[in-house]
């Protein structure tokens, strides 16, 4: 039998941790059991430096500035955005891809479909303007 690590989400929401030994036997793991990896973890993501969004400063300021319709995208995608807040090519570049699919009636098939627009005008989601 191999070593293995089960984790296991309850409904309530607590997670819960056990550990099976080559030899078979199991042990619930605790929180303060599991520090010295969420240590190591911890440390890793830290080595890791986030991507810097590209500056946009250099976009021309009439595309930024226009009306979403102008990324002529489905009729309904437009009024979910416009409906959301979101009427300019800059406001949509600015959010991150998070920010947008929270967007009531933005399904993953939209989304889809601004970043492909955005992407035609050599711009993307999550933008620093």
């Amino acid at each position: 039998m191999s070593e293995s690590l089960l984790i296991v989400r309850s409904n309530d929401g607590r997670i819960a941790m056990r550990a099976r030994d080559g030899t078979g036997r199991e042990e619930w793991l605790t929180v303060s059991s599991l520090e010295p990896v969420l240590d190591v973890v911890r440390e890793m993501l830290g080595e890791l430096e986030p991507e810097a969004p590209e500056p946009a400063a250099w976009h021309d300021d009439e595309l930024l500035g226009a009306s979403i319709h102008t990324l002529e995208l489905p009729t309904r995608t437009t009024l979910d955005l416009l409906a959301a807040g979101i009427g300019r090519v800059g406001d949509l570049a600015r959010r991150k891809p998070n920010e947008v699919f929270l967007v009531p009636g933005i399904g993953r098939g939209a989304l889809r479909n601004i970043e492909r627009a955005l992407e035609q005008r050599g711009l993307s989601l999550g933008m620093v303007l």
